[in-house]
């Protein structure tokens, strides 16, 4: 254990809602909090924009799966800037819901990394309407980035899910033309996982969005795309 806390890394986590992010995180997380000459080096950061729990310092996954507040509290923090003073005294650097933060967080974890600091970041690839979080594509694209895309279970099919569908109170999809913001917080009351597939099918406005990127595509050959079901 001690060559490897030594050794620099940098890890990402990334896919949709309920994936399983937290709980990688987790699992890394006890593999250095069970050697007690490396407990107090190691850290876990939450922004501070995600609002999801009461107890924002308990580490909890949706599974309910939790790490004890006497062993590892999250660190709240505002932006990149608070992040990196007070990571500069850990050597395991532990960053969840990363897709809160501004994108200067790449710099951020860069120079940490460049510090011999070992960082596991998690966060969502893509928001609600599937477009990319600026935040996730600096941190994925920095030097010797090691990425890992999880996926959870689509809840209408059952294939593997890579995207993260926005519900209404009432529990129906909130159309990608709808003008909402593309940061809302919430948990299983806002969101489901789906496919690609699935997403694409009972999303609103998928169509319309996808014939405007692509306006050089003719009618006919956009449907004939369509119809076969993607896998």
């Amino acid at each position: 254990m001690a060559a490897e806390i030594e050794k620099p890394e940098l890890v990402m986590i990334v896919g949709g809602m309920f994936s399983g992010k937290t709980d990688w995180l987790q699992h890394r997380a006890n593999e250095y909090l069970i050697d007690p000459r490396y407990r107090k080096l190691v850290v876990w950061f939450r922004p501070q924009r995600d609002s999801r729990q009461a107890d924002r310092e308990q580490i909890k996954s949706h599974r309910g799966v939790k790490i004890s507040k006497k062993v590892l509290k999250a660190t709240i923090i505002k932006n990149p800037q608070e992040l990196y003073r007070k990571a500069l005294d850990f050597q395991v650097i532990i960053i969840d819901e990363a897709q809160f933060l501004d994108p200067s967080l790449a710099g951020v974890v860069f120079l940490l990394h460049l510090a011999g600091k070992k960082l596991f970041v998690a966060g969502l690839d893509l928001d609600w309407c599937s477009d990319p979080f600026p935040t996730m594509q600096a941190v994925m694209f920095l030097p010797g980035v090691k990425v890992f895309h999880v996926k959870g279970l689509c809840r209408i099919c059952g294939k593997k899910a890579t995207m993260s569908q926005l519900l209404d109170k009432n529990g129906n999809p909130v159309s990608i033309e709808d003008g909402k913001p593309r940061i809302i917080v919430g948990g299983k009351e806002k969101y489901r996982p789906l496919c690609a597939h699935c997403w694409f099918e009972t999303t609103p406005g998928t169509r319309i969005a996808m014939r405007q990127k692509l306006s050089w595509l003719k009618p006919d050959d956009f449907a004939r795309i369509l119809v076969p079901k993607m896998v």
